[in-house]
């Protein structure tokens, strides 16, 4: 991954569910309240992307928590994706780390 003083798109690198997950979090000082902001999908999506214009608004008032989802953004890709059948979704192996 690339250092934060590289991309304003990199802020902490924390391990959820043992991967390594790009997120912004400002934390308020004095408020307990929290957002938590989830980007949608496509060509070159994150985080930062998505929410860098609310995200000075919203820390003015509140923490805000912004990760990049698994497989986009800075965030770990995995090699192995759930399925969908017409019977539901299942999966081809057990999820797998590269």
């Amino acid at each position: 991954m690339t250092s934060a003083t590289e991309s304003a798109e990199i802020g902490e690198v924390i391990t959820a569910g043992g991967i390594e997950t790009n997120v912004h979090i400002r934390r308020h000082p004095t408020s307990s309240d929290t957002v938590l902001l989830l980007h949608g999908s496509g060509p070159r999506v994150s985080a930062f992307a998505n929410w860098r214009l609310t995200i000075p608004y919203l820390e003015q008032e509140m923490t805000v928590i912004a990760p990049d989802i698994v497989g986009f953004g800075f965030t770990e890709r995995l090699r192995m994706f759930p399925t969908i059948s017409r019977r539901g979704p299942r999966t081809r192996s057990t999820f797998s780390m590269r």
